[in-house]
């Protein structure tokens, strides 16, 4: 059991929280000034796996989001669910690989190799809850990002940075990883975790306050 769960959230303080434990959906919040507490969840990721990947991330984004909020006992405010997971497309004869978190060393490894000099998709669910009003807003994400070839020495290299700890496909990105893609088409934050934009659009729909009406309140 996480330790989160016994934390004693200030709910007068905050009305935005994000049911995740990742640094770089943390990160990427901050950005916008946004002010938030982290919510994380103990998910079984697995639940949603007969279903296409675009659904599974929406899914499990929405079951994360109701989780942080049945295990903090939110009561209102909006809580930010999100997933990530990468596709592999088919090929002749061959079904999509779809790759989550790497479980270990050797897993991150045999993942690499497969993202080698190819291209993939890179799927990021959102979903916003305004407890409050009891609505559930949620946006899928779709980025292609194209690879250079690795050569098994500089696969090595890479694992030895231990960025491939915790993140979907074992590479970030934002870090020594950016040093592998070729180009991208989409949204650079989707594959951090949690594409801007969308999120945006959603947090307003949802009845968050735009932009304009921050101010200072988000500093």
């Amino acid at each position: 059991m996480s330790i989160w769960r016994n934390v004693r959230l200030n709910m007068e303080t905050f009305d935005l929280y994000l049911a995740s434990a990742s640094p770089r959906r943390e990160e990427l919040l901050r950005t916008l000034g946004l002010n938030f507490i982290t919510c994380p969840v103990d998910a079984d990721e697995s639940i949603f796996d007969h279903e296409s990947v675009s659904k599974r991330v929406e899914l499990l984004a929405v079951h994360k989001a109701k989780l942080a909020a049945q295990q903090y006992g939110i009561q209102s405010g909006w809580i930010i669910g999100a997933d990530t997971l990468v596709e592999i497309p088919a090929e002749t004869n061959t079904s999509p690989i779809i790759l989550g978190k790497p479980a270990d060393y050797n897993e991150a490894k045999a993942m690499l190799i497969q993202l080698s000099g190819r291209m993939h998709l890179v799927w990021t669910g959102i979903a916003i809850i305004n407890v409050t009003e009891n609505s559930v807003h949620t946006t899928v994400n779709r980025t292609e990002v194209h690879f250079t070839q690795m050569s098994p020495a500089t696969i090595d290299a890479y694992l030895a940075t231990n960025e491939w700890k915790g993140v979907a496909a074992a590479y970030r990105i934002q870090g020594k990883g950016g040093c592998f893609i070729h180009h991208i088409k989409g949204s650079y934050s989707c594959v951090m975790g949690l594409p801007i934009c969308d999120f945006y659009g959603i947090l307003v729909q949802s009845g968050y306050p735009s932009m304009e009406q921050w101010g200072n309140a988000a500093q």
